[in-house]
């Protein structure tokens, strides 16, 4: 799967350079620290200057399960919170922890997703504000 940061047209040319760059790296390094913590994320393999190529996971964006009422497991569920643990514990905080970014696989794994606006912080605010998303 390829992940592409486009140029947006009302930023400055040479400071939006700097920011798609910075950010694409930043995502890349914070989606592979979570996968050392132990968290299913997938897999950074390769990275350019704006984009960064993963590993394709099949699977159901937890919002469409809720939207068209299908079941998510107790036991699904309760992954999702210690892998929000686990980051959390690792001083990550993934910034937009929403059903969005949650795939469920055919094994009603959950696979956390999208590490664009992720940090790392060891504020109770900032991780309080993950919790809250959810």
């Amino acid at each position: 799967m390829l992940k592409d940061r486009k140029p947006k047209a009302y930023r400055v040319a040479e400071l939006d350079d700097m920011l798609r760059s910075y950010r694409t790296r930043s995502e890349a390094k914070i989606t592979a620290l979570a996968d050392s913590a132990g968290v299913k994320v997938p897999n950074v393999l390769f990275v350019k200057r704006y984009s960064i190529y993963l590993s394709h996971i099949r699977g159901t964006q937890m919002s469409a399960m809720l939207r068209s009422k299908k079941a998510i497991s107790k036991g699904t569920l309760i992954q999702i919170g210690r892998y929000l643990g686990m980051l959390h514990s690792n001083n990550i905080i993934h910034g937009d922890f929403t059903p969005a970014n949650i795939l469920i696989d055919a094994k009603h794994e959950p696979w956390v997703i999208d590490f664009g606006l992720a940090s790392i912080s060891n504020s109770a605010e900032d991780k309080a504000l993950d919790l809250l998303l959810m």
